[in-house]
């Protein structure tokens, strides 16, 4: 079973590896300033809210990436778990900090509960976008469309169930959107 998209080996493992140093950078910055600065206890009070949201939404992104390989007959995950296109619930694209990943729903079938993966593709050098594409988020990757096209196959209920959400309640496992 030939491969025909993948994951980029390199913005998935920098991701690893940048995002825990910029968070640990970003703690240090803010303990630095509020311990030299006299601010205001509320002033204290928000930076850590905003940053703790922050934190708490890369964290759970470094958690949901994953290096995945599509084929034909299924989806393979870090090399060790399949899954077949009538068990994806919902896939769709998400503007990135390096270009466009990829929220993929889909069944677990061992535990009965929905999955959320975020995946960095490989960059598609043939395709051309414009300004207003980038902008708008209308752009549809071409791994996008290949998922679509073999869930919608498998699964007829695909699109009945489905409307485009936004990230953090797509990553979040604490917003239950499905049963």
């Amino acid at each position: 079973m030939p491969i025909l998209y993948k994951s980029s080996k390199y913005f998935t493992y920098s991701y690893y590896i940048i995002t825990p140093f910029s968070i640990a950078f970003f703690l240090f910055l803010i303990i630095a300033i509020v311990s030299h600065s006299n601010f205001n206890l509320i002033f204290i009070i928000f930076l850590f809210i905003c940053f703790s949201c922050l934190f708490i939404s890369e964290f759970e992104s470094i958690l949901k990436l994953k290096y995945i390989e599509v084929s034909e007959d299924c989806i393979l995950i870090n090399h060790k778990k399949t899954i077949e296109y009538k068990n994806i619930v919902y896939v769709y694209n998400l503007r990135y900090e390096n270009g466009y990943g990829l929220v993929l729903w889909y069944l677990d079938i061992k535990t009965n509960k929905l999955k959320v993966i975020l995946v960095f593709p490989e960059k598609e050098n043939s395709v051309k976008y414009t300004y207003r594409d980038t902008l708008f988020n209308t752009v549809e990757l071409q791994v996008t469309k290949f998922i679509k096209e073999k869930a919608i196959k498998s699964n007829p209920h695909y699109l009945n169930i489905n409307n485009r959400r936004y990230f953090l309640f797509s990553i979040s496992p604490t917003f239950k959107i499905f049963k």
